[in-house]
C-alpha cells in the first residue's frame, strides 16, 4: 500500500555519513542531516517487528535484500540502476504541511520544493545559488570511554560525536517519505531509534497528503536527487555506462552560493544488527544535485534504488 511514513523529529540526530576512520586516539564522523534508505528501512522493520535470521549474513547485502522483500512483499534487485516504484521515495523535510528538500555540504541546507524550478534552471545555466535557504544546525559533542580502575581516558575511544538540529517553526519539524509497504495501514506507531547514539523520532503512517503525491507523480527529464545516488567505478565517472548511472544523460551539478559544483562521495550503507558488522561503501552523488535522465518513468536512479537510494524530484522545465 502506498503510504507516507512520518518521522517527527523531538531532538537532534545522528546519521554518519562513512565509518570511522582511523586515528588512534582522536576521531570523529562525517554526519548528514538525513537518514540514507537503509536507516529508514531498519526503522520501519523493527516498528512492524520484522525479524531476520543469520542465515541473511553469507552474503553481503542479503540482509538489505530480505528486510526490503518482507517490507515490500516482493523481489527487489539491488543492483539495478533505476526503480519505478522504489520501496521508499525521499525524503522531505515537512514543516506544517510546507515541503523542504536538502543540498549544500551534508545536506545542512534546506530548498522549498517550490522553487525546485528556479534551482535546476540555475544549475543548467551554470549560476551561482543566490535565494535564500535555511540551514540545519549542526551541534558537536565529545565522547570517551573510561577505563575503570584508572578512570582515565581508554585509548582510541576519544570521539566528537556530531549531530543536526531541526530547529524549525513551527515545533516540530518532520522527515516525510511515501513507502510501498505489504503490510501496513495508516496510524501512529510511536517512538522508534532513528540512527546513531540512542536518537529517535515518532513514526506515523497516513494516507499522503495531496502535496506528496504530486511531487511523487511530476514528469520532467531533470530531477534533483533527494537521496544519495550510489555508483561504482574505478575510473572516471562517465553517464550511461558508469554501473548505477546507465539511466543518467548528464550530471549537471549541484548550485550552491560559489557556483555549480560537481560532487561525488563515499556513502556507508549503514550497520546490520543481524549481522553484527558494517555494510560496504559505495561511491555516491550527493542529495541536492541535478540530473538529466534518460527515462522519464523512474522515480529512483543508482544502485539500491529499489530501496530509496537516488530517490527522484522530478521537475518540468
Amino acid at each position: 500500500m502506498r503510504l507516507a511514513a512520518k518521522f517527527e523529529v523531538v531532538e537532534a540526530l545522528r546519521f554518519a555519513a562513512g565509518h570511522t576512520g582511523g586515528v588512534e586516539v582522536y576521531s570523529r564522523e562525517v554526519v548528514r542531516t538525513t537518514p540514507p534508505p537503509s536507516t529508514v528501512l531498519g526503522a520501519i522493520g523493527a516498528a512492524l517487528s520484522v525479524q531476520l535470521d543469520r542465515d541473511v549474513c553469507g552474503r553481503e547485502c542479503a540482509d538489505l535484500e530480505a528486510l526490503a522483500e518482507r517490507l515490500g512483499g516482493r523481489k527487489v534487485d539491488l543492483l539495478s540502476g533505476g526503480c519505478e516504484e522504489p520501496l521508499l521515495w525521499g525524503p522531505l523535510v515537512e514543516v506544517e504541511g510546507h515541503y523542504y528538500f536538502t543540498a549544500g555540504v551534508m545536506g545542512s541546507s534546506l530548498v522549498d520544493v517550490e522553487s525546485r524550478g528556479g534551482y535546476v534552471s540555475t544549475a543548467r545555466r551554470g549560476e551561482k545559488l543566490t535565494e535564500a535557504r535555511h540551514s540545519l544546525k549542526l551541534i558537536t559533542r565529545v565522547g570517551i570511554t573510561l577505563l575503570e580502575e584508572e578512570k582515565v581516558v581508554k585509548t582510541g575511544l576519544t570521539y566528537r560525536a556530531s549531530f543536526y538540529g531541526y530547529a524549525l517553526k513551527p515545533y516540530p519539524a518532520s522527515l516525510v517519505y511515501a513507502v510501498d509497504l505489504a503490510d501496513a495501514a495508516p496510524g501512529r506507531i510511536g517512538m522508534v531509534r532513528l540512527g546513531g547514539e540512542g536518537r529517535v523520532a515518532g513514526l506515523l503512517f497516513l494516507e499522503p497528503p495531496e502535496k506528496l503525491r504530486e511531487l511523487l507523480s511530476e514528469e520532467g527529464e531533470y530531477a534533483i536527487a533527494l537521496s544519495p545516488v550510489l555508483f561504482h567505478t574505478e575510473g572516471e565517472v562517465e553517464p550511461g555506462s558508469t554501473p548505477g548511472l546507465e539511466d543518467v544523460e548528464e550530471i549537471v551539478g549541484m548550485p550552491v552560493p560559489e557556483g555549480v559544483k560537481l560532487r561525488a562521495e563515499t556513502v556507508g550503507l549503514g550497520f546490520s544488527e543481524v549481522c553484527g558488522r558494517r555494510r560496504p561503501l559505495l561511491q555516491a552523488l550527493p542529495p541536492g544535485t541535478v540530473l538529466k535522465l534518460r527515462n522519464r518513468s523512474l522515480r529512483a536512479v543508482g544502485l539500491f534504488s529499489c530501496l530509496g537510494y537516488g530517490s527522484l524530484l522530478r521537475v518540468r522545465t
